[in-house]
């Protein structure tokens, strides 16, 4: 190739492209879904949301030594197990709540391999910004998801209270990632 020295200055958009594209598909899933979910669906969807944030999360743990991104790893890795364990406790408490899978909740977790593994693929310099942006889409897609979808198709008093307590919690992760990322510089 002529323009070798052109080829570094397109690698972040490359990986920038290849990020975003499990995240738009995300967001088209829930946004032209015509599937009602059970709530044992809607608990399953926050499943796989909370295992795409842990994976992410551990994998950052291990990538960088950066504090503030350490810090937000650390407060996803919490609060998604917690928010696991209350799931875990909602389906041993009520049977009916049993989770179950759905189209959505099989395309987020395809969705979210394919971000963690390209994740997985950037080089140092370019995957703590790069985390900290997917963090930050990850969150707000999972609180447009609460809010617009899975709310909306709760009918146990349970499920639709422990989506109303999840909200807050995904609120200050995204502020969390935010001010990380105001911290990380060029990012």
């Amino acid at each position: 190739m002529k323009n070798k020295h052109l080829m570094p200055t397109f690698a972040p958009i490359v990986a920038a492209l290849a990020l975003a594209t499990p995240f738009v598909a995300a967001q088209g899933v829930f946004g032209s879904r015509t599937e009602t979910l059970t709530d044992g669906q809607i608990l399953e969807v926050i499943e796989a949301l909370n295992e795409v944030e842990i994976d992410m999360a551990r994998l950052a743990l291990r990538r960088t030594d950066d504090t503030a991104v350490r810090e937000v790893a650390e407060a996803l890795i919490a609060d998604h197990r917690a928010s696991d364990r209350e799931i875990d406790l909602l389906e041993d408490t009520y049977r009916e709540l049993d989770t179950e899978d759905s189209n959505l909740s099989e395309e987020l977790e395809d969705n979210g391999e394919a971000l963690v593994r390209s994740l997985r693929n950037l080089d140092d310099a370019q995957f703590v910004c790069t985390f900290l942006q997917e963090q930050e889409k990850q969150h707000q897609m999972a609180l447009q998801l609460i809010n617009d979808q899975l709310l909306p198709a709760a009918q146990s008093e349970h499920v639709k209270s422990f989506l109303t307590a999840s909200a807050p919690k995904l609120e200050h992760h995204l502020h969390l990632t935010q001010a990380a990322r105001a911290k990380v510089t060029g990012c």
